[in-house]
């Protein structure tokens, strides 16, 4: 009987475990929120807002990695301006490329920097480096 509840623990834990990350419905940041459309699949991470008309002024997408790791973000098919916010597993904002825009025909900006989480939201968002997300 006893190893019947510790696998249900086990499998109870491990469910939290795979799944905690994908549930975020939103992100606070200054008093500032952002309801979230969550990307965690290469092929989704790839294609993020490429080919939108528009962002509401309320709304993110939010890239998550397994780990910290070099993320890069380029504006491949783009159609407006983006704050691009990379955050460390801690959940502190570590860099922000700001207003950045669509790519040219001939040139598209490649954007780096090591996060567990990107968020992108509209351009001129009051957000800093060291402010603190509250991921809910």
């Amino acid at each position: 009987m006893k190893k019947y509840y510790l696998l249900i623990a086990f499998i109870i834990v491990l469910t939290v475990f795979l799944f905690i990350d994908k549930e975020f419905k939103q992100a606070c940041i200054n008093n500032q929120c952002f309801d979230l459309e969550v990307v965690t699949s290469r092929k989704d991470q790839i294609k993020g807002l490429s080919g939108r008309e528009s962002l509401d002024s309320n709304k993110g997408m939010l890239f998550i990695y397994n780990q910290e790791q070099l993320v890069s973000i380029w504006m491949k098919e783009m159609k407006f301006s983006l704050d691009i916010i990379w955050i460390n597993s801690k959940k502190e904002v570590v860099h922000i490329e700001r207003g950045v825009l669509p790519c040219g025909e001939d040139y598209c900006a490649n954007f780096s920097a090591k996060a567990k989480y990107v968020l992108e939201v509209n351009a001129n968002q009051d957000i800093a480096i060291g402010d603190q997300v509250d991921l809910k």
